[in-house]
């Protein structure tokens, strides 16, 4: 079976699901990361706004400006209360629209496995954020298993089922991520591994929230009702559950910061 396209074309289902998981990371992301109060900020691969809202409402930026290739993430990211200062805007992130060092911080959160060149990418972010200046990512840590849509792709894996991955998901590797921010020159880099964990009441609100996922919603899309009654019956098993059914488990993000020099 070919493995589809990733696809960001809801993004209500898209926030519930993975705004939710980037917001808990961010919230840890932001206290470690280096960055001064009243600066500006770009968020590349803003997506819904959820990680721009953190930065807004943590670091009180001077300015922020949230960049995204899809039109339709980016709406949504416009009705995110309390964000009407902020600027979103369609932008490739290997051609960014900005002057040389306009910004003093740039981000790309859970973003640069989706840059078909994460070097040129980061290259980018370099030349528009100011000397001295925090440039820094985020990625789950999809090789090593610590996607949240985990427990339904180690399903479709045992099934025999291809889902879609990232174009540039060797980027999510801990020593590539290290490589690519020193092979850019920066100085003062500093790496982290994050873990957050979620809780669902429940199956059946963690599969309503989680088949949302991008990456495997066109694969339970094309599959019939049999094939997906034993995918979920499979996933149940596999998911650690409390006496009342509430499921908890953990998710893991490789984390990278460096200065401008």
């Amino acid at each position: 079976m070919n493995a589809p396209k990733i696809k960001f074309n809801n993004a209500a289902g898209y926030d519930r699901m993975m705004g939710v998981w980037s917001q808990l990371i961010g919230d840890i992301f932001l206290d470690w990361l280096s960055f001064e109060e009243r600066g500006c900020w770009l968020d590349i691969g803003c997506g819904t706004g959820a990680f721009t809202q953190q930065i807004k409402e943590r670091c009180a930026p001077s300015e922020i400006i949230g960049v995204d290739p899809s039109d339709v993430q980016l709406e949504f990211a416009r009705t995110r209360k309390g964000m009407g200062d902020c600027i979103f805007q369609r932008a490739d992130a290997m051609a960014l629209p900005f002057e040389n060092q306009k910004f003093d911080s740039s981000t790309m959160a859970l973003v640069l496995f989706f840059v078909p060149d994460p070097g040129k990418g980061l290259s980018e972010m370099i030349r528009v954020t100011k000397k001295n200046g925090t440039v820094s990512a985020y990625v789950w840590d999809i090789l090593g298993g610590g996607f949240p849509a985990e427990p339904i792709q180690a399903g479709l894996r045992s099934m025999n089922y291809e889902y879609a991955l990232p174009p540039s998901v060797d980027i999510s590797l801990m020593d590539n991520l290290k490589e690519c921010w020193e092979s850019a020159g920066l100085k003062s880099i500093q790496t982290r591994v994050f873990e957050v964990e979620r809780s669902f009441d429940d199956f059946e609100e963690f599969w309503e929230i989680t088949s949302n996922s991008a990456s495997i919603k066109s694969v339970l899309a094309d599959m019939d009702k049999q094939k997906k009654s034993e995918l979920q019956n499979l996933v149940k098993q596999q998911l650690p559950r409390s006496a009342n059914g509430a499921i908890k488990y953990s998710s893991w993000a490789n984390a990278i910061q460096g200065l401008v020099k």
